[in-house]
């Protein structure tokens, strides 16, 4: 969720553009949220796309969950404008 002029602009999970090696699912309901990814490889990305209305400071934030089979850390990486 990116929060700009207390707006909210909201990303669904299975709303991505591409991805790359990820071998994502998309899932309609997992833990009670809807259009979420379910990644199970530890490589990969996936990109998604959207508009903001100006040049600014946005508080960008995130939900994720480990899946119970997964005992391995989570890393986490963000890139905008491909930086």
């Amino acid at each position: 969720m990116i929060r700009y002029a207390n707006e909210d602009i909201v990303l669904d999970g299975g709303n991505y553009i591409t991805q790359e090696n990820s071998e994502v699912e998309i899932v309609a309901d997992y833990e009670g949220k809807s259009n979420v990814i379910k990644w199970d490889s530890q490589k990969g990305s996936v990109s998604y796309e959207f508009d903001v209305p100006k040049d600014s400071v946005y508080n960008i934030s995130f939900t994720y969950m480990q899946l119970p089979c997964q005992a391995k850390d989570i890393q986490i990486g963000l890139e905008i404008d491909g930086k």
